[in-house]
């Protein structure tokens, strides 16, 4: 179901439709939809419920069985869509008493305005879209139109993937010329977990290289750019697989963080981020970085849709339903000192407009501090560069003209962090870990933004902020890396654009192993920091800087 059949309706009821449609919609609802559906036919009335049931769907999907001309007076109305195909001589009666149910503003639509199957719609964005944006290394058209993939909760979903993740039969490029020539022997865990659920892998996303940057600017292949304007970055080292949710090339995408690396490009191109608790996905097939840092987790257009990918990647049985935690009875730590330091103006401003949003529904905010937040730059970096130095150091001595320039050079820069720091690193990692545990210890999740400024231009290697000029790689690790050394989980959601139209985020952690906890938050805090998914939300789908400033599509 595209965005634009859907126009936002809140409430959709459908009679005698096919399964994938019925299914299509349930899929896109924004959040706290509902859709119902009437089928006269026993048999096939109780397929449709299965396939809501085995997709995770069934807490906002369900279905009536009987004839619906009998059944309509049990209804209760308004829809804002109602899709049926009233061609039988009773047909005037029907619509007449499908009229009753639709609200003032409510469409009564035939089957046949249904947009087309979603792995399609993917894969003919892409093909428009791709050239400009730069977000797939690989795509498999053919294989992705012909193969629909098993029955599950992601049937025949489009997905991408970042190209760290091995799939078998084709190369795990980490886009970067030192793999030149590399094809993966089997698939990831992931992967097959993907397959398992009915997903549709569209193609391979393009990253910063080696996932080692936050800008996804040095690629082997070329910049990725950001939908919102392509004259920018769409964050890193996600940076692919954050611009194909973005602008509807894949329904989902599987991404890796080791400093932000899911959630810088998610809050840079306007959608949902989940790192999940370090070690909850396994990474066996993935391309490390950091092996005490990375963890692999899903970007997605709503919470929703993050959750149900989640628990594939996870292994977990689908939870029906997914319950959203009351915002009324909600406690919110909110982080500041350090991490409120470094904003753009316009960034806090979205920020503390979607607070607000949360106060005005019940929220309570109180304060959180992390007494040791001016160790967390120090301790990252002396962790992750000796254990990515430790994973490139034989390619770097054979190979060094196969890496881009920056990237060798922070790698090489991991060889003489001293053993000594690297201990002591781990030491005050311990002490970081238990203040963000003390800091949760009163409140249900801490919130923070996500990225200190909006998407920078491409290339640029400083943005100013006031009267300070900082340097860009550090400003974007900032407020997420913390949580990578912790390994507590943590999620962006889209708080709002600049006056450019330029993305903002919002991030909320969780207590270690608690990430449904976190998701529940998430999703009871979602329709307030995003009221723009409640909605449903037009992706960025145009590259052309100019029309979108303008607000075309």
């Amino acid at each position: 179901m595209n965005d634009f059949v859907l126009n936002g309706s809140q409430r959709v009821l459908m009679i005698a439709c096919d399964e994938s449609s019925a299914l299509s919609v349930a899929r896109a609802l924004p959040s706290g939809g509902m859709l119902l559906v009437m089928d006269a036919d026993h048999e096939h009335g109780a397929a449709v419920r299965r396939t809501f049931a085995d997709a995770g769907v069934a807490d906002r999907a369900s279905v009536i069985i009987g004839d619906p001309a009998r059944m309509l007076y049990k209804i209760a109305g308004p829809f804002d869509l109602i899709v049926c195909d009233i061609t039988d001589p009773a047909g005037d009666t029907l619509r007449a008493a499908l009229t009753k149910l639709l609200a003032p503003t409510g469409r009564l639509v035939k089957p046949t305005g249904i947009g087309p199957d979603p792995v399609g719609l993917a894969l003919d964005k892409i093909a428009k879209l791709n050239p400009a944006l730069n977000a797939f290394i690989t795509v498999f058209d053919d294989e992705a139109r012909t193969h629909p993939g098993e029955a599950g909760p992601l049937h025949g979903m489009p997905i991408s993937i970042k190209d760290l993740i091995d799939m078998k039969g084709v190369p795990t490029t980490a886009a970067s010329r030192a793999r030149a020539g590399h094809v993966a022997a089997a698939d990831a865990t992931v992967v097959e977990r993907l397959r398992n659920a009915g997903a549709v892998i569209v193609g391979k996303n393009n990253l910063h290289e080696f996932a080692f940057g936050t800008t996804s600017a040095e690629s082997a292949f070329g910049p990725v750019r950001n939908p919102y304007d392509v004259t920018r970055s769409p964050g890193g080292s996600s940076g692919g697989s954050a611009a194909a949710v973005a602008s509807g090339m894949s329904w989902a995408s599987i991404g890796t963080d080791t400093g932000g690396s899911i959630r810088i490009p998610a809050a840079a191109c306007g959608v949902v981020g989940l790192k999940p608790a370090y070690g909850e996905i396994p990474t066996t097939g993935v391309f490390p970085l950091s092996v005490s840092l990375d963890h692999v987790g899903p970007l997605a257009q709503s919470v929703g849709d993050a959750w149900t990918v989640y628990e594939v990647l996870k292994g977990s049985p689908p939870s029906l339903p997914k319950i959203a935690a009351p915002v009324s009875k909600m406690r919110l730590g909110k982080l500041g000192g350090y991490f409120l330091q470094k904003l753009e103006p316009e960034v806090r401003r979205r920020f503390e407009e979607a607070l607000d949003r949360l106060k005005s529904a019940g929220a309570i905010i109180v304060d959180a501090k992390i007494p040791h937040s001016s160790d967390i730059a120090l301790t990252y970096a002396r962790i992750s560069l000796p254990e990515a130095y430790a994973v490139h150091a034989r390619s770097l001595e054979t190979s060094p003209d196969g890496y881009s320039e920056g990237v060798r050079a922070r790698l090489e820069s991991g060889r003489d962090v001293p053993r000594k720091d690297y201990e002591e690193a781990q030491k005050h990692r311990e002490t970081l870990r238990a203040e963000v545990d003390a800091a949760l210890s009163q409140c249900d999740a801490l919130v923070l933004p996500t990225l200190p400024i909006a998407a920078p231009k491409i290339g640029a290697a400083t943005v100013t902020i006031g009267s300070s000029e900082e340097d860009v790689r550090p400003l974007m690790l900032r407020l997420t890396q913390l949580f990578n050394l912790t390994g507590h989980p943590a999620i962006t959601l889209p708080c709002g654009l600049t006056t450019e139209g330029l993305p903002c985020g919002l991030q909320l952690v969780g207590r270690r192993d608690g990430t449904v906890d976190l998701l529940r938050v998430s999703l009871g805090c979602e329709p307030y920091v995003s009221p723009e998914i409640s909605r449903g939300r037009a992706h960025a789908a145009d590259p052309d800087p100019s029309r979108r400033a303008k607000g075309e599509n």
